[in-house]
């Protein structure tokens, strides 16, 4: 799985492009729709956290608007999966980066402000 590209509203994932916030977790890409639109919460990340797991990427938009939950890091960070958080396309080239390298990376990805 790759990300070919991120713009302002837009992703591409292995060719096919979104519109809208996603999720990436192995080989599935699925839209990432939160309780909250610039807050992640726990309800907003465990249907997509697959056992084993090692690390969450969040990007957290253009503008870094979008904010982790405090309990979200403490869920992960208390399970020993690492998470980075950054401005969405640092984010996608850290996802792509990882994995190159071979590792289970889950992407949580918003795609504008």
């Amino acid at each position: 799985m790759k990300i070919e590209g991120i713009s302002f509203g837009e992703i591409i994932v292995d060719g096919r492009s979104y519109h809208n916030d996603i999720v990436i977790c192995g080989d599935i890409v699925q839209p990432w729709q939160r309780m909250s639109s610039h807050r992640v919460e726990l309800d907003d990340i465990k249907p997509h956290m697959p056992e084993g797991t090692v690390l969450v990427v969040f990007g957290t938009g253009f503008g870094q608007r979008v904010i982790v939950s405090p309990l979200v890091k403490q869920y992960l960070l208390g399970r020993g999966i690492g998470l980075i958080e950054q401005e969405t396309p640092e984010a996608v080239k850290t996802f792509n980066e990882l994995v190159e390298k071979g590792q289970m990376v889950v992407a949580f990805l918003h795609v504008y402000c």
